[in-house]
């Protein structure tokens, strides 16, 4: 279990969008996002509402498939 370098509160997940099958690590509590467990940091996280916005897609965790 991986806490967020950015809020240093949530655990970092493993994720895949439904739309692009994209893996994703998102902090459960922030919402920040990696593409890369290896480059996890506080200053290379994007917010997961910003990256959705660029495919015109809502930053509702619906848009993650089912585990």
């Amino acid at each position: 279990m991986k806490i967020c370098p950015r809020c240093e509160q949530g655990v970092i997940l493993e994720k895949v969008l439904k739309f692009n099958k994209q893996h994703i690590f998102i902090c459960d509590e922030c919402d920040a996002i990696w593409f890369d467990m290896k480059n996890i940091s506080p200053t290379t996280f994007i917010d997961f509402s910003t990256y959705m916005e660029g495919f015109s897609r809502t930053d509702q965790w619906s848009e993650f498939e089912e585990e």
